[in-house]
């Protein structure tokens, strides 16, 4: 089983959220570094899928119109994980993007868009 590499866009991206996660010892890529910053959501999917990461992004709606387009045309992406509840500490999604890096491999997570609010702690694995 091999571990996905997280790239938080920029509507996802924060330093609080990225050292959180990076505590637990994910890879993570984030849009300023990666010179994304003010792309197009389908860019920003385009770019994760080229590099092979699984993107996350606080832009649910958007992207997970992306994922639908994406899947009735045939069209791959390597996975998405959407942030949908602002009532979340950085730290409770930190944990639940952790539970779905423990969980599913960077393959399993091929054309998956996954929603952090399905992660919590009762989720059975």
């Amino acid at each position: 089983m091999s571990l996905f590499t997280l790239y938080l866009e920029d509507d996802s991206e924060s330093r609080r959220l990225e050292d959180a996660v990076r505590q637990f010892g994910l890879e993570v890529v984030v849009c300023r570094e990666a010179g994304m910053n003010g792309k197009s959501d389908d860019e920003q999917l385009e770019f994760a899928t080229a590099a092979g990461y699984v993107i996350c992004t606080g832009n649910g709606r958007d992207f997970f119109r992306l994922h639908r387009e994406r899947m009735a045309a045939a069209r791959s992406h390597t996975g998405i994980i959407v942030r949908t509840s602002r009532s979340l500490s950085f730290e409770e999604e930190a944990r639940r993007i952790v539970r779905i890096w423990q969980s599913l491999s960077a393959e399993e997570m091929v054309n998956r868009a996954e929603s952090l609010s399905q992660w919590g702690e009762d989720r059975p694995t």
